[in-house]
């Protein structure tokens, strides 16, 4: 899969960012796991994206942790979204007793 492919889910059009493409081919380089892992989360924030919790008052970047994959370490995505869009802007890992502060 191209990973800057676009994908329209519930009405919005998900836009991958150079800087998550290049954050999630380092967290998973098999592209068919990384495309289903990226599917599944996609769905979720398309639903609802206020759900994420917003990275500083003011500033339109939500976090939200993954820590339920099986086989996928825990991750936190970072993103921003308006009525049309999704940006998915990075994606990082992170050890859940060194990081439980996450945002």
């Amino acid at each position: 899969m191209d990973f800057s492919e676009r994908a329209t889910l519930i009405g919005r059009e998900v836009v991958y960012t150079p800087e998550f493409e290049e954050s999630l081919r380092s967290i998973d380089g098999d592209p068919v796991r990384a495309d289903e892992f990226v599917r599944g989360v996609e769905y979720e924030i398309c639903r609802r994206p206020e759900l994420g919790d917003r990275v500083a008052e003011g500033l339109e970047v939500y976090g939200r942790a993954i820590t339920d994959r099986p086989g996928y370490p825990p991750v936190v995505l970072y993103y921003a979204f308006n009525q049309t869009h999704i940006f998915l802007l990075n994606i990082i890992k992170f050890d859940r007793e060194a990081d439980v502060e996450y945002l």
